[in-house]
Order: structure tokens, then C-alpha cells, then sequence
């Protein structure tokens, strides 16, 4: 059994979240020290050599607040993009109801704006259409001609009464 303690100073409590994290970092830390050991002697470093070339630099008060800030950083990265990505979900989830409501719109809400887009649009075709024929009309000499002497009939205004109105 290991006599340097690094579980516990590392992790304070059972609720020490950070200090767990530190310590899965401690231990991931000490298996890459394993692998490059072997890879460069050919042979797994004794229990000796473990606590001789990694426990004493990796235990030091300065290393485990070191692993402690790496874990909490670690956490706060994690916790930010999780954050994140659960921000960008629910505003593609709000737009998408957005976009679902302005499509299903009511029937009823449909019929009324097409109904009232026909008025307005009879009403203008219709005054454009009474304007134009109007400026036709005010410079047809047969039909004013006309117009005045049907004037005169029902009024009973004589014609040269009516010729001297302005026009």
C-alpha cells in the first residue's frame, strides 16, 4: 500500500467534487508517467521507482493545488459548453415553435385577412379606375355636351345658364 496519501490530499470530503476530478487527474497523470516509463525501458517501473520518480514531484502541497485548479477549470469548461449547447437547443427550440404558430395559423384568421386584402384591393382598382375615367370624360366634348343638356332637362336650368358655370 502506497504511503504518500494522495486520495486524501486531494479529496477533502465525500462531496469534494473537485477534489475527485483532481484526483482522476492525479491518477491519469500517473498512468501516462507508467506508459512513457515502460515505452522507454521496455519494463513496468517497480512500486520503488513510482514513488522515487513520480509520488515525491506529484505530491508536493504546490502540485495538488495545481491538479485542484486544473480540476475546477476543467469543471467550468465542461459546465460553460454544456450551458451552452443547452442555450443554442432551447432558442432553435423557441424560433422552430415560432415558425410552427405563424404557419398553423386559425382558418378563421386566414379567411378574414384574405377578405379584407379583396376589399381593399377592389377599392383601390375602383378608384383608380373612377379617376382615370373621370379625366377621360372632362375632355370629351360630345359627352359633356351631353352631360350638360341632361343637366338642363332635369333641373330645368336653361343651357346658357349652364355653359356659363365653370367647370
Amino acid at each position: 500500500m502506497s504511503d504518500h496519501n494522495t486520495f486524501s490530499k486531494l479529496v477533502l470530503g465525500d462531496k469534494d467534487f473537485i477534489g475527485m476530478v483532481a484526483y482522476t487527474i492525479y491518477k491519469k497523470d500517473k498512468n501516462n508517467w507508467i506508459d512513457a516509463y515502460e515505452a522507454k525501458h521496455g519494463a513496468k517501473p517497480t512500486y520503488d521507482q513510482i514513488q522515487q520518480f513520480f509520488n515525491i514531484d506529484t505530491t508536493t502541497d504546490q502540485k495538488i493545488s495545481s491538479y485542484r485548479r486544473l480540476a475546477e477549470d476543467r469543471l467550468n469548461k465542461f459546465i460553460d459548453e454544456t450551458t451552452l449547447d443547452e442555450l443554442v437547443q432551447y432558442k432553435s427550440q423557441i424560433r422552430d415553435d415560432e415558425i410552427v404558430k405563424a404557419v398553423h395559423t386559425p382558418m378563421w384568421k386566414s379567411i378574414r385577412d384574405n377578405v379584407i386584402a379583396g376589399i381593399v384591393g377592389a377599392a383601390l382598382v375602383s378608384g383608380f379606375s373612377i379617376f382615370y375615367w373621370l379625366g377621360q370624360v372632362k375632355e370629351d366634348a360630345e359627352f359633356q355636351k351631353k352631360f350638360n343638356e341632361k343637366v338642363a332637362e332635369t333641373t330645368g336650368i336653361p343651357m346658357d345658364e349652364i355653359k356659363k358655370t365653370p367647370q
